[in-house]
């Protein structure tokens, strides 16, 4: 998409819609610009060289889809729009919680600019979370039927501690993606054909860039149970946790932490860590590694040290790096503070859930070989 007509599409909406809250013009449709909006939040934030779309070619093309994803930021809906529109030219819309603004009404920016109705201009659907509706839930189901798509969280919430997905207080299970799908094709006289489009957003925290892979197109079968619905809710959910990518931060911060944890020397050689951090990654097999930890490990690894040291975590000189062993274990709040008080931590959740992750990073700093004098100089 052009950039130039994006920005001014853009430019033109806003001011239309600025005018239309203080009754000088009509409501603008801004329905038609969903696409231009993505593409200008995506230069604002730099997406075009930050965001990696990858098995885009596994996004259906020819029937309605319901995109689920993990949680992980507030701009989530435009980076799912995004995967979506590159992978398969799809403009989904998107499921909100109706009070996510409902501490800022009282703002005197919000009288002008009504955030709510702006975002579903903009093609957000918006549910009570607490308090869903089978009004509220209506839309969706047309949504489908009328051959479009849209965007939802099973997870329900963001993850603050980097866990792929965090049930807490009163969110016990994943939203019930199925429903909506098994709504949708309750009586027709012919099958309606609706895919789940698994999608996994990582993010890693030392370089900045995000990884959306798109998973294999999930289906529910005609009439299915309540039972099969359930059934197909989890499998959503592990096929979302499983395309989690793995890359060098979470490694370098295993190393910290497993030598932290088990109270292994305060001081670690500087190559000594790289080459835990390589065979580490040498022993993971099957899962989608960022490239760019196989292109220039050292550099990635680098990158990571300098992203723990900058929240106190670690102390780098030329050729060593001296660990903070209280701070790698301590467990911020749970909260929006946790992904810069301890980006060890953070990063390391992201794949706490693959075993085979953190048994290859066990075996390097756990094995005899591993503790010796040397470091992991000796490790192949």
């Amino acid at each position: 998409m052009n950039a130039v007509h994006a920005w001014i599409t853009v430019v033109a909406g806003l001011a239309q819609y600025l005018l239309h809250r203080l009754h000088l013009a009509p409501k603008p449709d801004l329905m038609h610009a969903r696409a231009e909006f993505c593409t200008v939040i995506g230069h604002i934030w730099g997406w075009r060289k930050r965001l990696r779309v990858v098995h885009g070619e596994r996004c259906p093309r020819d029937m309605p889809c319901v995109f689920a994803q993990n949680h992980v930021f507030l701009l989530d809906p435009f980076v799912s729009f995004g995967a979506a529109m590159q992978s398969a030219g799809i403009l989904p819309r998107f499921m909100s919680r109706d009070d996510f603004f409902a501490e800022k009404k009282q703002s005197w920016w919000y009288r002008l600019v009504n955030v709510d109705e702006l975002i579903c201009q903009l093609g957000t659907l918006e549910i009570s979370r607490g308090n869903v509706s089978i009004g509220q839930l209506r839309p969706f189901v047309n949504v489908l039927r009328n051959g479009e798509s849209f965007i939802m969280y099973p997870g329900r919430t963001r993850s603050r501690s980097g866990l792929i997905f965090e049930y807490r207080g009163e969110v016990q299970e994943p939203g019930s993606a199925s429903f909506f799908l098994a709504q949708a094709q309750r009586g027709r006289e012919t099958d309606l054909d609706v895919a789940i489009v698994p999608l996994t957003r990582t993010r890693n925290v030392a370089t900045g860039i995000d990884t959306v892979l798109v998973g294999h197109p999930l289906r529910l079968a005609p009439r299915a149970g309540r039972e099969e619905q359930r059934a197909l809710d989890f499998q959503l959910v592990e096929a979302i946790a499983q395309n989690v990518t793995v890359n060098a931060t979470q490694l370098a911060a295993g190393i910290l932490y497993l030598h932290a944890l088990h109270g292994l020397e305060e001081s670690i050689g500087r190559g000594g860590f790289e080459a835990m951090a390589r065979a580490a990654l040498e022993r993971v097999n099957g899962r989608y590694i960022d490239p760019d930890a196989r292109a220039d490990l050292p550099g990635q690894v680098s990158a990571a040290l300098r992203h723990f040291r900058k929240a106190g975590l670690v102390v780098l000189s030329r050729d060593s790096i001296r660990l903070d062993r209280a701070k790698i274990l301590a467990t911020p709040p749970m909260d929006g503070t946790f992904r810069k008080l301890n980006p060890v931590k953070y990063s390391l959740n992201q794949v706490l859930h693959f075993a085979d992750v953190t048994q290859a990073i066990e075996d390097v700093v756990l094995t005899p070989r591993a503790q010796c004098a040397g470091g992991a100089e000796q490790l192949p």
